[in-house]
């Protein structure tokens, strides 16, 4: 009889028992970088119904939408990487989760930070001077602040001449893999003197190099020897001139 009497006992423990709560967590950095790629995570836990899952960033009162879907399982989990918008005056921003459903209604709107990517751009040609109608060949290199190849479009990059005259000019460049390579046919007849590549990044990030053109003529050098005419095998040592000009 005793034995009865607890299952019954526990049959009315569970039966009576409440169902868990739906709970929601949501990760985030507390700064996020500009132009460059953030990672949001959420995961859902004892959803016991269809719901509209939807993760938006306010900034400047702009709202970009980040993921929007449907979620039908019991316990979801989802990490989204998204491009940051560009620093403006103000960095607090916000980002929104909302959960909607039936009877299932989540909104938080968690603040952080916006920052401006730290980055450097370096120029680099094969050699500092050039002589009239050679090819100059050069190369763009953007590092973050970890030194590390960054890739990035260059809205504009030209070559000036010494007398200040845009002679070459590219639009919108891509890099592959943090690098980005150009090159550049001298006319046979040029103006002399300095010349100027300016590669511009975006915003206010622009980085110059220079080069020279000069008409000029290689050294040349001559190197005489003067051996011995015969060197016998059993001589440890023996003479000879060198003379260089």
């Amino acid at each position: 009889m005793g034995s009865r009497v607890f299952l019954l006992f526990a049959f009315l423990l569970l039966s009576s028992a409440k169902p868990p709560d739906p709970e929601y967590v949501l990760i985030v950095p507390s700064v996020l970088e500009s132009d460059t790629s953030n990672q949001a995570c959420v995961q859902l836990q004892n959803i016991n119904e269809s719901v509209t899952l939807t993760i938006a960033l306010d900034y400047n009162m702009d709202h970009y939408d980040l993921w929007e879907g449907p979620v039908a399982e019991n316990h979801f989990s989802q990490c989204i990487n998204f491009t940051a918008p560009p620093v403006a005056s103000e960095p607090l921003a916000f980002v929104v989760l909302s959960v909607e459903g039936s009877s299932i209604h989540f909104l938080e709107r968690r603040s952080v930070a916006l920052r401006k990517r730290s980055t450097a751009i370096f120029i680099q040609t094969d050699k500092p001077v050039y002589k009239p109608d050679q090819k100059v060949m050069f190369r763009v290199i953007t590092l973050d602040e970890d030194f590390k190849p960054v890739n990035q479009t260059y809205p504009l990059i030209y070559i000036t001449d010494p007398r200040a005259n845009r002679i070459a000019q590219w639009e919108n460049q891509a890099s592959s893999i943090g690098l980005l390579q150009k090159e550049f046919q001298l006319d046979a007849s040029p103006n002399l003197g300095i010349f100027r590549i300016t590669v511009e990044g975006g915003r206010s990030d622009t980085s110059d190099h220079w080069f020279e053109v000069k008409e000029y003529v290689l050294p040349t050098f001559s190197v005489k020897t003067e051996l011995p005419q015969r060197v016998s095998p059993f001589e440890e040592e023996f003479k000879v001139n060198v003379c260089a000009k």
